[in-house]
């Protein structure tokens, strides 16, 4: 069952920069085949799944994909 808001803040309750996290998924939370090589190969040829941590809509999981070389959080799903 995927949250119904995202977890746009970490466990200090600090606000998490940038807004944009890896998730491998769509918005249905299905896994997607972005995902940087299952998060281990950090080349600019290849992209992932991003979601947006300052959104409660669909886009919290897919806003998109963005070149594997970029530093961002990962968010991990149980199935």
């Amino acid at each position: 069952m995927l949250a119904s808001l995202p977890a746009a803040s970490s466990k200090n309750n600090s606000s998490l920069s940038p807004t944009f996290v890896w998730t491998g998924t769509t918005a249905f939370g299905l896994r997607t085949q972005s995902t940087c090589s299952s998060w281990t190969i950090g080349d600019p040829a290849n992209v992932g799944t991003v979601g947006s941590s300052t959104t409660s809509i669909s886009a919290w999981t897919n806003a998109g994909t963005m070149i594997c070389q970029t530093g961002l959080r990962l968010y991990c799903f149980e199935q």
